[in-house]
């Protein structure tokens, strides 16, 4: 997803730039990415998914750390 670019930037009435305000955003955009992976997680085909994805990580080039 590419970033936003606003048109106006929002400024504390001193003229700096409101990090709280972009703050706030960033930690809203977090909870609700978290809120999608929890959702997806939580599906009736999780369990196939996770099953899937420890399958092709195990047959990765992981075998060092299994001390095979």
């Amino acid at each position: 997803m590419p970033a936003e670019t606003p048109d106006h930037i929002q400024l504390r009435p001193d003229g700096s730039i409101d990090t709280g305000y972009y703050m706030q955003i960033g930690r809203r955009k977090r909870s609700e990415q978290a809120h999608r992976m929890m959702k997806k997680l939580a599906s009736p085909n999780a369990g196939k998914r996770l099953t899937r994805w420890w399958a092709i990580f195990m047959q990765s080039d992981h075998t060092h750390e299994r001390g095979v």
